[in-house]
């Protein structure tokens, strides 16, 4: 069964990303703090497993992002040597968690759109 996440759900997930961004509020959080969020939110999941997950993600953006600039769009910069996740990745993780399927675009968008 897969559900879409509601809006009231997106803004909890963004208060506890924005509670855990520990690093000056740069909209990014390293793997120690994503694994305290995801602790939060009631996952429990190990290092090695949330590391894959982040870098999984990560290699998958990349590859979005050159297939994007091979269009002629812009693209991101790549991976670094020290995972970290942006919003939307951490929307992506804590769906894959539920087994949740979603828009995170469209979700994205109507956060912004409420802020």
């Amino acid at each position: 069964m897969t559900k879409k996440l509601n809006d009231q759900e997106v803004r909890d997930l963004k208060y506890v990303f924005q509670l855990l961004d520990n690093n000056g509020g740069d909209g990014l959080l390293e793997l120690e703090d994503l694994r305290r969020a995801l602790s939060l939110l009631g996952f429990k999941i190990d290092f090695k497993q949330l590391r894959q997950m982040a870098q999984d993600l990560e290699h998958s953006r990349v590859r979005s992002a050159s297939h994007t600039a091979q269009r002629g769009g812009i693209a991101a910069g790549g991976g670094s040597s020290k995972p970290k996740t942006d919003f939307q990745g951490f929307l992506h993780i804590v769906a894959s968690l539920q087994e949740t399927a979603y828009d995170f675009y469209e979700e994205l968008k109507q956060v912004r759109l409420s802020m």
